[in-house]
């Protein structure tokens, strides 16, 4: 935590070169990325990010997609609003979350999970995440 707040980062990095297959997952995992980018801003309800993304996800030929898409940040590493089919948050203004989209099978030697944070502004979002996206 940075003065009681909490960020919520993760890499997926090839330690050698990269195979077919886990350059394919990650391919659909930007387009996840891409997605949230062109869609949050306020009033867009966090169960149906979810299920766009999952829709995105599940049209990958590698990997499956079996957790949440994110969740807010801030005071605690996990609190609203909630990107998962179970709850029905919606996004504010001033909202700061993790988007962590990832695809799991033993072809991509386990799985990829990328994860990026960041603020809801009036007109979107804002990623606060400046890490390198290269495999």
């Amino acid at each position: 935590a940075f003065r009681g707040y909490f960020a919520d980062n993760a890499r997926t990095i090839a330690v050698t070169e990269a195979s077919d297959a886990q350059r394919t997952a990650w391919g659909y995992i930007m387009q996840v990325f891409e997605h949230v980018e062109r869609e949050v801003r306020p009033g867009k309800n966090a169960r149906e990010l979810f299920q766009e993304a999952q829709t995105i996800l599940d049209q990958a030929p590698v990997g499956v997609f079996n957790h949440h898409l994110g969740h807010g940040i801030g005071l605690f590493p996990h609190e609203a609003p909630h990107l998962n089919p179970h709850w029905d948050d919606t996004f504010e203004a001033g909202d700061v979350f993790t988007a962590e989209p990832g695809l799991y099978a033993d072809e991509l030697r386990a799985g990829m999970r990328i994860e990026n944070d960041y603020l809801v502004t009036e007109n979107g979002v804002e990623r606060l995440t400046d890490f390198s996206l290269e495999l």
